[in-house]
């Protein structure tokens, strides 16, 4: 479920993986995956970087996966 809807961030042994994207409508889809390994800090640069690409790039009511 984490990989369906805008951002997600999975913890696995070695770190976080950012997913972004995906949909869970009538035709479901996981999010691309962006990066494995990341730590805390790397994460929390990350989505700061995602919401202001977001903010420049997107549209009102725009998934971010459809971008």
């Amino acid at each position: 479920d984490a990989m369906v809807k805008d951002i997600a961030f999975i913890g696995t042994s070695q770190g976080f993986m950012l997913a972004v994207g995906g949909n869970t409508g009538m035709r479901p889809e996981a999010g691309k995956i962006l990066a494995r390994k990341l730590t805390i800090e790397q994460s929390k640069k990350a989505v700061d970087i995602l919401i202001d690409w977001y903010a420049k790039y997107g549209e009102p009511r725009e998934r971010m996966g459809k971008l």
